[in-house]
């Protein structure tokens, strides 16, 4: 069965019905049984379609991240994820991390774009 691009969690539960032995599905509904017990183990689906939409709305943020820190060399080093991964790591490092960042903001702001009246 093919589900279409994306549809990962529509081909694992094809999966999971076609070649899971019986066992392992009667202790995954166990499991699902007990999950419901346990508040905020499973989200309602309003939540999820809430949380789908954001991340559909953070996407072109993380594309265009993603573009400056592989192809704008001055955001090549700041931009690295094990960067902002120590960035993240307290209160103190993520300060100095975001202080860097609006430096090379307005520095790549402030420069006059070649070929601009400004050229002198």
């Amino acid at each position: 069965m093919d589900y279409g691009d994306g549809a990962f969690g529509l081909r694992f539960i094809g999966w999971i019905a076609h070649k899971v032995p019986e066992p392992v599905i009667d202790g995954m509904t166990l499991l699902m049984f007990r999950l419901r017990q346990v508040p905020g183990a499973i989200l309602p689906s309003d939540k999820i379609a809430e949380m789908a939409e954001n991340a559909r709305k953070v996407c072109p943020y993380s594309k265009r991240h993603e573009w400056h820190w592989r192809n704008h060399p001055s955001f090549s080093k700041i931009l690295h994820p094990k960067r902002i991964k120590l960035a993240f790591a307290d209160e103190i490092a993520l300060k100095q991390w975001q202080r860097e960042l609006n430096a090379i903001i307005l520095d790549a702001t402030a420069k006059t774009p070649t070929g601009s009246n400004n050229d002198g």
